[in-house]
């Protein structure tokens, strides 16, 4: 029961990781894509796929954490039984994910913001 904890609490940080980054990031890129698309309409095409970009992030977060769930059984409705052991490894491989999706949404917001 203690592994399938650490497995949730991994990848429920997944998805927060890469949440917040996106969030984060397209906050950026959104902000100095509304001041440009004021002064000239024209570049809303160009200026909407820079805004949306760090909404990536937010997606990876979620696919690790929906492969998670499937290869360990999460989702199937019954309670899996993984061992301490297994439940601290899924937690740290989910761990580097979590971390780089939120950094990298957020540093994508900012190169969006700069174009």
């Amino acid at each position: 029961m203690v592994g399938t904890i650490w497995a949730i609490i991994g990848a429920s940080l997944a998805i927060i990781g890469g949440g917040i980054g996106s969030s984060i990031g397209i906050t950026y890129a959104a902000r100095t894509a509304s001041g440009v698309l004021s002064e000239d309409p024209e570049k809303f095409g160009r200026l909407l796929v820079l805004a949306v970009l760090p909404g990536t992030q937010g997606i990876y977060g979620f696919i690790t954490a929906i492969l998670v769930g499937v290869f360990f059984g999460l989702l199937g409705g019954g309670t899996p039984d993984i061992s301490a052991a297994k439940g601290i490894a899924i937690f740290m491989a989910t761990l580097p994910v979590s971390v780089t999706t939120l950094v990298s949404g957020i540093y994508q917001g900012l190169t969006a913001a700069s174009r």
